[in-house]
């Protein structure tokens, strides 16, 4: 059988993030991937939602990439989310900009993302990998298949709906967390930061401030 994974990825994409705790300056790298190699299939990221829980029916919650594949969150100001160039039919790599729920304190997010790998010639029409480049004003399909985009500017307009399972290809559903967004400061102004193995506590002393951040793992 056929599983879809979800990993949260260093920033030169090339192992998977031992401590994810990010800056909301900082961007958070993920990939999606086919577990084994199979050339007939393309994986696509129908849709991800951000919650403060492992469930991902809880509020409050942030669907950032909705509609099939269309990187919602992308079309803010500013924002530097986005899929980038697909560069193997079975793998994508999701830029994400960190951030906060207003008037909620916690810090921990799970993202979970619908994943389906459709065999390219039964591919059907609404699957799509699309972010909002800001400069051109437009849609962008990682595919080069613009044309399939054209509707994330309608349905961004509409409440979130999550991607429907589909009848062909291998879907999943799968969460990543807990990571760990704060709120931004100088990089200059951390003054240690260490690791420990054992408790898998992150220990940030920032202005002299200890701030305890306590990961937990799922192997």
């Amino acid at each position: 059988m056929t599983y879809c994974v979800l990993f949260a990825l260093t920033g030169d994409w090339s192992s998977e993030k031992k401590f994810p705790v990010y800056f909301t300056g900082e961007t958070v790298h993920m990939e999606a991937s086919v577990d084994h190699y199979r050339p007939s299939l393309r994986l696509y990221v129908g849709s991800c939602v951000a919650t403060l829980t492992p469930d991902v029916n809880s509020h409050p919650r942030y669907p950032f990439i909705d509609h099939r594949g269309c990187f919602v969150d992308s079309l803010l100001s500013g924002s530097r989310s986005r899929f980038l160039p697909r560069v193997q039919d079975q793998l994508l790599h999701i830029q994400l900009q960190p951030f906060l729920f207003h008037e909620d304190h916690r810090h921990n997010m799970y993202i979970t993302c619908y994943l389906e790998a459709s065999v390219v010639s039964e591919e059907e029409p609404e699957n799509r990998a699309c972010s909002f480049i800001i400069f051109s004003s437009r849609w962008r399909s990682v595919d080069g298949d613009d044309d399939a985009c054209e509707s994330c500017s309608s349905t961004a307009e509409y409440g979130h709906k999550r991607a429907q399972r589909s009848q062909r290809g291998h879907a999943h559903e799968t969460t990543v967390g807990p990571i760990v967004f704060l709120p931004d400061f100088h990089l200059e102004n951390i003054n240690n930061w260490r690791q420990t193995e054992d408790t898998k506590e992150v220990i940030l002393l920032i202005s002299n401030t200890k701030a305890n951040l306590y990961l937990e793992r799922t192997f």
